[in-house]
């Protein structure tokens, strides 16, 4: 089983943070609510990627805060692929509506700075842009790095898919999946939470 430190890399709307609190739940928060997966400041700034000043910090980030945690999110696909110096998993999502839905609830979920924020490192400004992103993303994460799709994750088959690349889940990992599975189920999967 895989016991390495694991970066899940992903678009924003794709359900990685859920992945992230699956591996390691500490100071990882679910509202029932919202369907939303809350991580402690520490632990998502590659999820900003654009704040750093260059790899090396980057690289002192992804150390230091891996001695804390098991896993981490990113949403910096082309250090991950240029560095390919950690264990990364990637979040993809190929569905067109799929990605319409991740790309609506991303911006609803958030206020308006993090959606003008893609504009820091997109052109991107309608849903259908940011879907398009998001096919692009996961067009990359597949060419370079172990991928589970988000419809294997609304699907319920996110536990088997980290057990065939070798992780083991947490008692609290599996109970935090089985809550956001139950949630999706009341909602009819017509609009999954990330």
């Amino acid at each position: 089983m895989v016991r390495s430190k694991t970066i899940i890399c992903f678009a924003g709307g794709t359900a990685g943070d859920l992945v992230v609190g699956v591996l390691d739940p500490r100071n990882c928060l679910y509202d029932n609510q919202q369907g939303r997966i809350t991580l402690e400041k520490d632990r998502y700034i590659m999820k900003k990627f654009w704040l750093f000043n260059n790899e090396k910090d980057k690289d002192e980030y992804i150390d230091k805060v891996f001695k804390k945690y098991n896993s981490l999110p990113s949403h910096d696909v082309d250090f991950h692929i240029k560095t390919a110096n950690r264990n990364v998993i990637g979040i993809t999502c190929f569905d067109k509506s799929l990605r319409l839905q991740s790309a609506k609830r991303f911006k609803s979920l958030h206020r308006p700075y993090v959606w003008d924020s893609l504009r820091k490192v997109t052109d991107t400004e309608t849903i259908d842009q940011y879907s398009n992103d998001i096919l692009e993303i996961s067009r990359k994460l597949k060419q370079k790095f172990p991928t589970i799709d988000l419809q294997e994750i609304i699907g319920g088959d996110l536990i088997n898919s980290l057990k065939i690349l070798g992780h083991e889940i947490p008692a609290e990992g599996l109970k935090l999946y089985e809550s956001w599975l139950e949630r999706q189920q009341d909602n009819e999967i017509s609009h999954f939470s990330a």
